[in-house]
């Protein structure tokens, strides 16, 4: 890891590629997401999986590179998730610009929204 350039690199490192078009339903502008080239690249991460997953205590690296843009009135964003296994953290760091991480918790409650 290049922390000056946030760059990921080596043996065995993976990418995925984000466009507009696999993000339905993200942005609350539907209209200006559909009026969007849907192959532009919103976001790409590069990772490294030194241990299979679902390893215990096994470590993973990524770096993401988040394209300047926006929807509507909302910047370009990645998509949130929830790891299989609730117990494992993640670390954030911002190597350029500024951002906002938004952490949620899962409801209970049958139809909330995280």
């Amino acid at each position: 890891m290049d922390w000056s350039t946030g760059d990921l690199s080596g043996e065995g490192i993976e990418e995925s590629v984000k466009t507009l078009g696999q993000l339905a339903g993200l942005f609350k502008d539907e209209a200006a997401w559909r009026s969007m080239d849907p192959v532009t690249e919103v976001y790409r991460v590069r990772f490294w999986r030194p241990v299979p997953e679902g390893t215990s205590g096994g470590l993973f690296w990524g770096a993401t590179i988040l394209q300047p843009g926006r929807v509507g009135d909302e910047y370009f964003m990645t998509h949130g998730h929830f790891h299989a296994i609730r117990d494992r953290a993640e670390y954030y760091a911002t190597v350029k610009g500024t951002g906002r991480c938004c952490l949620w918790a899962k409801r209970s409650t049958p139809g909330a929204r995280p």
